[in-house]
């Protein structure tokens, strides 16, 4: 729950970040079994450096 609040917050802030918080927020989520809210937060990572890591956590979340 934590780590959750803390990545909303990251996100709030915006800004260099923000791909980074969402990865927490995904790994947060699919650590307390909320897969499609974990989906939700690795969709929105754009960043290309990111997008693959945040892909492969969402396909793990689909498997825990």
């Amino acid at each position: 729950d934590k780590a959750i609040a803390a990545a909303n917050r990251a996100i709030a802030k915006g800004g260099a970040g923000t791909d980074q918080a969402y990865l927490l927020l995904g790994r947060a989520h699919a650590a307390k079994k909320q897969t499609a809210e974990a989906r939700k937060a690795f969709d929105k990572v754009k960043d290309p450096n990111y997008a693959q890591i945040a892909k492969l956590w969402s396909i793990r979340a689909g498997q825990g």
